[in-house]
């Protein structure tokens, strides 16, 4: 008969102990929870600004546009108005970027460190 045996010197965590970790654990994915809230905040606002940014860009040009005197001088606009679009949207891609990567590792950091200490307080035990 094939059964699992656990080695000799394995030792089951203790209620109080099980207890402990589950509390850290809850406590722990709160605060990835709360990282992840404050995170997606910041985004919406960059995001909103963004988007506000852009409206006004564009109002301008159709302004601009509409009191153009030459279709060479709408072309103008518009070539502007396009260019100001592309590098705006290449600027906010790379803070969204920056700030995305900012939310996941801190977002990260308690679950983490929880991984850790269950490595370090469970395993050695086991071997």
């Amino acid at each position: 008969m094939n059964t699992f045996q656990f080695p000799s010197t394995f030792q089951f965590p203790k209620n109080e102990q099980v207890a402990e970790m589950a509390k850290a654990n809850v406590e722990a994915w709160v605060a990835c929870g709360t990282a992840v809230t404050k995170g997606m905040e910041e985004l919406t606002k960059a995001w909103f600004g963004f988007c506000s940014t852009l409206t006004e860009q564009s109002v301008a040009a159709a302004k601009a546009t509409m009191t153009a005197k030459s279709f060479t001088e709408v072309l103008d606009v518009q070539s502007d108005y396009a260019r100001n679009v592309y590098d705006a949207a290449l600027a906010e891609s790379s803070k969204v970027s920056e700030l995305s990567l900012k939310v996941a590792n801190t977002a990260s950091a308690p679950l983490n460190a929880r991984v850790k200490e269950a490595w370090t307080t469970l395993v050695p035990k086991a071997a």
